[in-house]
């Protein structure tokens, strides 16, 4: 590991959100937020005083949360492993209850892969989402020297498009990138 890396992986702590200031001002100030109307800052803004961004994210959450969305269940290991190797977890807990995750692998030059971006079903639509990968493009970018370009690369869930276009991503094909393409390989 090199000294421009060492220390920059994954973090066991909840350092991202204390109760009762998940939601800072500065996240329902005009422009800031999807929340806003662009009247009154703090009409139709949702408030869940007790939701707590965190970055650690045990292996049955992990599954927990891709089972509530309908994906399959990991193995055991792949689940332990995938975490482990992670060097970038964000984590939404309500009442210490992780409702929400993602994941960013990072080479540390310029590639970032944003992966299992996943809400329960029950706290879909309450900017949670956003904050999730709002959370894991900083940390990315803060692990980044200035004036480094990253490229960042996801696979939406079919229909989720929409959401990720809201915070500035792409949808391939376009005038400067192909399809994006994936290969699934199960091992015998």
């Amino acid at each position: 590991m090199s000294e421009r890396t060492k220390g920059k992986g994954p973090c066991k702590n909840d350092e991202m959100g204390k109760p009762g200031a998940a939601i800072p001002f500065s996240t329902l100030a005009p422009g800031k937020n999807l929340w806003y109307n662009g009247e009154n800052p703090w009409k139709g803004a949702v408030f869940v005083e007790n939701i707590v961004y965190g970055t650690s994210v045990t292996p049955e959450e992990y599954n927990r949360l891709r089972m509530a969305v309908g994906w399959y269940e990991l193995s055991p290991r792949q689940a332990r492993d995938g975490l482990a190797h992670t060097p970038f977890v964000a984590c939404a807990r309500v009442d210490g209850v992780c409702v929400a995750m993602g994941r960013a692998l990072f080479d540390f030059g310029y590639t970032v892969y944003l992966g299992d971006v996943v809400v329960d079903p029950a706290w879909q639509g309450k900017g949670i989402g956003r904050r999730i990968v709002e959370n894991l493009c900083q940390a990315v970018l803060d692990a980044a020297d200035p004036g480094d370009t990253l490229m960042f690369f996801l696979s939406a869930a079919r229909g989720k498009e929409p959401f990720y276009e809201k915070l500035g991503f792409e949808v391939n094909p376009n005038a400067t990138a192909g399809s994006g393409m994936r290969k699934t390989i199960t091992k015998a």
